[in-house]
């Protein structure tokens, strides 16, 4: 599978398709229909705001999707090799077509010069050494650095490097949406309520169910858009308090998940020795008691339970290989509501891998390219291959890449 530059390359993903459409008919009603029922010393202002804000989801939203999230070691791997072999499939990742396209990709992804110094571990899709926190996703075909997520409304990943371009399209989203279900509505009542006779002269004879019809629709669209988007920067928001990424995020759940079965069991187990306990210390009502609050717990009444289950512990898994993408503690990421937030991401380049072999010791990055192998208090230079692995079947608890939040 050919590596997937940035949210421009093709094959276009259908909501990445739906999402312009959208975009472009929502100027086009308001121009349209909304701008023109407007009184003009309103219009006017309005219509400039309501422009301004569909050009700032352009521009982020293209920003985003032109940024390329590849981990920089891999890019640096992906150049050096294009530069010696322009016959190599990795030449191609850096071929763009087009003439405004390739000088636009160029500012926003200028040319790595230097490497930090960085935890390494080998993607075995990549082949190559990768930072710590990337993770290769099977839509890109690429390592992302401090990955988050796959978005598929913009057919890209979202890293470290174009989050913050990500998070601003989706505030310009909402504030657009948001705009656009109030005008609506001031709108629709104004042509209801108004006692003068500028509803019918805003509406051409024959025409007023079309346009009502419109307004409708689009005010259910509004409706539902807004509750997405809201939701979506909620999300995005809170995991910025905590420090956390999407994927992160996805980690945690559901080792909390995991935990709390664990703990339930050892709760039920617990509740048997009480009951048995009770029963052959003739206590009957304590046998009721408990398994009246057995009931309750499992009706959601944890209170009325005489027996407590501790709260798993909310902290993510350190071994999850995340740390910070925004310079200030760790990225936040996109729970996109209802498309990309499916467990099933495989860390491919995660120290345990999927094929049955792990790397016994973890590498960093001195800076200059190289690897310096680390093994208790020996450090030594050994280039990019030199790693132990040991043939041990270690299987990932993963098995494939995220989707969507």
């Amino acid at each position: 599978m050919k590596r997937r530059q940035n949210g421009f390359s093709t094959p276009y993903s259908v909501p990445q398709i739906a999402a312009w459409i959208a975009l472009v008919l929502s100027f086009l009603e308001f121009i349209l229909f909304l701008s023109p029922l407007m009184p003009l010393e309103i219009s006017i202002p309005v219509t400039i705001y309501f422009v301004a804000l569909i050009a700032g989801v352009v521009y982020f939203g293209s920003r985003t999707q032109l940024m390329d999230p590849i981990d920089i070691h891999l890019w640096k791997d992906l150049r050096s090799v294009s530069q010696e072999d322009s016959a190599n499939n990795a030449s191609d990742y850096f071929h763009i077509t087009g003439k405004c396209l390739p000088q636009l990709y160029k500012r926003l992804n200028p040319e790595i010069t230097s490497l930090p110094e960085e935890e390494m571990k080998q993607c075995w899709i990549c082949e190559t050494m990768v930072a710590d926190h990337s993770m290769h996703c099977k839509f890109c075909n690429k390592c992302v650095y401090h990955f988050d997520h796959h978005c598929m409304w913009l057919n890209t990943c979202v890293g470290s490097h174009n989050y913050k371009d990500f998070f601003r399209t989706m505030c310009f989203i909402f504030a657009m949406e948001v705009s656009h279900f109030v005008i609506h509505v001031v709108l629709l009542i104004m042509s209801f309520v108004d006692d003068s006779d500028i509803a019918d002269d805003w509406l051409v004879d024959g025409l007023a169910e079309l346009v009502y019809a419109v307004l409708l629709f689009f005010v259910l669209f509004n409706v539902m858009s807004i509750l997405l988007i809201g939701q979506l920067l909620q999300f995005h928001v809170g995991l910025q308090r905590d420090g956390i990424t999407t994927y992160q995020y996805i980690v945690r759940d559901h080792k909390l998940k995991r935990e709390r079965s664990r703990l339930e069991d050892e709760l039920r187990g617990q509740r048997a020795q009480k009951v048995a306990a009770a029963r052959e210390q003739g206590k009957s009502f304590e046998v009721m008691r408990l398994r009246i609050g057995d009931q309750c717990r499992s009706t959601g009444c944890e209170m009325c339970d005489p027996l407590t289950l501790p709260e798993p512990n909310p902290e993510p898994d350190p071994e999850a290989g995340f740390a910070a993408a925004l310079g200030t503690g760790a990225n936040a990421g996109d729970h996109e509501s209802n498309d990309e937030l499916d467990v099933e991401n495989a860390d491919a380049c995660d120290s345990r891998n999927t094929t049955g072999l792990f790397v016994e010791n973890k590498a960093f990055s001195n800076g200059s390219g190289k690897l310096v192998q680390q093994s208790g208090d020996h450090e030594r230079d050994d280039g990019a291959n030199d790693f132990s692995i040991a043939s041990e079947n270690v299987a990932s608890p993963y098995e494939e890449d995220t989707s969507s939040h």
